[in-house]
């Protein structure tokens, strides 16, 4: 998030656990400002796989000390 301008999106391109790895994000989009604007569903057509594209809108400006060191980032994650 803190790379992409206000207003932009990052989309996220998870599987089929995506919607639980969004709620353990839940508090990482607010620190960061970001806000979930929808969530399309997709199937593989082969294998009938489930694919979640998650688009995450930048609300406000992030905060100067993020994006973090890596160090840190793992001492205290969001």
């Amino acid at each position: 998030m803190p790379l992409i301008k206000v207003g932009g999106y990052f989309i996220a391109l998870k599987g089929d656990k995506g919607q639980e790895e969004l709620n353990e994000a839940k508090n990482a989009l607010k620190i960061l400002n970001g806000e979930v604007s929808f969530i399309q569903e997709e199937h593989l057509p082969k294998n009938n796989d489930k694919r979640i594209n998650v688009f995450i809108e930048k609300k406000q400006v992030t905060k100067t000390s993020y994006p973090r060191l890596f160090a840190k980032i793992k001492k205290n994650p969001l």
